[in-house]
């Protein structure tokens, strides 16, 4: 898998979990022979803050209302050691799973920005459920990679790339506070008349590789709007102007199958046995 298709699903991945769900946090290791010593008294975690609270189980009831999702998309990779910038720009389309399905949603990139300078580019990644589809129109080459076996008995949580990233089903207020410390910070203004709140989730039982992630909402709709976070020494930002939510959706817009090699494209299926 390119260190792109990677580095997009761990984003989109923090955003649909966030958008339906909780993440897990990792928890550290024990020390050699913790086992033998009496368990530290912990002191009690206080109560969380009751508005801060009914805000979450209204962010649960509006993501409850989600069906599917469209929205131009904007995802920037800013590797601060070095300052270089990349941002791509395109559709985003989001299906929430039913009893037939799982959880669907493809990203069809169409503009790439590096360093200021603008080039089109026609990039797609699409999941089904089952297979991850990376589609490049420049170079004619397309990979469909097996991530679920077909039939396998789903969690709310899929596998998706070399590691655990979460795609629960459904935002649960209960298990974000359970999980995460949050915090609401300052509500920030957005064009001429949006204003966004910011939550910072900060896992509670995280080793230090765990970063926090921030999330701003629209105040009307409730509706995600931006998701930041840090993988290794870079930030990563995922930006959702334009959400339109539980829109008809084409039915080719989640379709994994490779392309026609007769017309000339380069393609590879890599089923989960071989991996």
């Amino acid at each position: 898998m390119t260190a792109i298709a990677h580095n997009l699903i761990f984003s989109l991945a923090g955003l649909l979990g966030m958008l339906a769900g909780c993440a897990t946090a990792q928890v550290a290791d024990p020390e050699p022979g913790a086992e033998e010593q009496a368990p530290a008294q912990q002191p009690a975690e206080a109560a969380p803050d009751p508005q801060l609270v009914e805000l979450l189980e209204r962010i649960e009831a509006a993501s409850d209302e989600i069906r599917t999702l469209k929205s131009r998309v904007r995802y920037t990779r800013l590797q601060t050691l070095t300052g270089d910038q990349q941002r791509r720009y395109g559709d985003f389309y989001y299906a929430a799973s039913t009893d037939d399905r799982p959880t669907l949603f493809a990203v069809l990139f169409d503009r790439l920005v590096v360093d200021g300078k603008a080039r089109p580019m026609q990039t797609w990644f699409v999941f089904d459920g089952n297979w991850l589809l990376e589609r490049d129109h420049e170079d004619k080459s397309a990979v469909r990679r097996e991530l679920v076996p077909k039939g396998a008995e789903r969690s709310d949580t899929l596998s998706l790339g070399d590691g655990q990233l979460p795609i629960p089903l459904r935002l649960k207020a209960d298990e974000v506070l359970e999980t995460y410390k949050v915090e609401r910070l300052k509500d920030e203004p957005f064009g001429e008349d949006q204003i966004l709140i910011h939550l910072r989730l900060s896992p509670k039982r995280a080793n230090g590789d765990v970063q926090p992630l921030d999330l701003w909402f629209d105040k009307k709709t409730l509706s995600l709007f931006k998701v930041v976070t840090m993988e290794d020494a870079d930030e990563i930002e995922l930006l959702f102007p334009t959400i339109e939510m539980n829109p008809e959706v084409e039915a080719g817009t989640f379709d994994t199958k490779l392309p026609n090699v007769q017309d000339g494209w380069q393609v590879q299926e890599v089923p989960i046995s071989s991996r």
